[in-house]
């Protein structure tokens, strides 16, 4: 089975593709396709982030990609980068993921199945159209918590159990599509969202794998409800978790051992 994978490179993508990459011989990573942002693109998020009152997850954002490198290098998890190049798999780097550059390149890989590692961008019809079937990793329950900051809004309503969720990307409805996969996961005391996060990436590792063998085989479930949709977060959630004691980050999440 050939795989297209579209990440944005960070630790937790790194994470996520471990099992995949270190394991798994009977899927083939044929190309990779990294994402990145502008200096245009990342003020115009700024600025949103401080219209919505959400500048503090903008900021957790930021220092969770930094941080996720060390946690996955601490893990001896490979680069996803490093890999492409022992392994000579043809990879590109596009600040539009659904530009011609992108399209061409997904033409030319001809994937039986696109990964979504972390892109960090929606996609669109274009290259919705284009593949043969796009499979999701999500860190949280679906339909139930859909879209942006999932992880931060399961904390805030203080669920007690989440879900590593592994889905498909049919339309430009975000985290709509039919779902493939879904593990339980417990939300330990006082867990931080970091903390919360490295474990449902490390899990989501082998889920990965799991839910790909099912895809083979065409086994998936039918879409379920809508959900709940989210955004910028804004400041509910923050003071949510607060009052449950727990925090975004702690020096203790920088030593996470799996």
């Amino acid at each position: 089975m050939r795989l297209l994978i579209v990440t944005n490179g960070d630790g937790f993508a790194d994470m996520l593709a471990h099992e995949l990459i270190e394991r798994h011989r009977e899927f083939e990573v044929a190309g990779v396709i990294f994402t990145s942002i502008s200096l245009r693109q990342k003020i115009r998020l700024i600025k949103t982030a401080v219209k919505t009152k959400s500048l503090y997850f903008a900021c957790y954002l930021y220092f969770e990609s930094a941080v996720s490198r060390l946690i996955s290098s601490q893990l001896r998890m490979r680069k996803i980068l490093d890999y492409c190049k022992k392994k000579k798999i043809p990879y590109i780097t596009c600040q539009d993921l659904n530009s011609d550059l992108s399209i061409e390149f997904l033409k030319s890989v001809k994937p039986d199945i696109v990964l979504s590692l972390r892109p960090g961008q929606l996609f669109r019809a274009n290259f919705i159209t284009e593949a043969k079937q796009i499979l999701n990793v999500h860190c949280s329950k679906l339909p139930e918590y859909r879209g942006m900051g999932a992880a931060l809004q399961t904390l805030a309503a203080g669920e007690k159990k989440t879900f590593v969720t592994l889905h498909l990307i049919d339309t430009e409805e975000l985290d709509d599509g039919p779902v493939v996969l879904q593990k339980k996961v417990t939300i330990t005391k006082k867990q931080t969202l970091f903390g919360l996060n490295v474990a449902l990436y490390c899990i989501g590792s082998k889920e990965l794998v799991k839910g790909l063998k099912k895809l083979k085989k065409g086994s998936f479930q039918v879409k379920s409800d809508v959900g709940t949709l989210y955004s910028w977060p804004g400041k509910e959630p923050l003071i949510a978790i607060k009052k449950q004691g727990r925090k975004l980050l702690s020096f203790r999440d920088f030593s996470y051992r799996d």
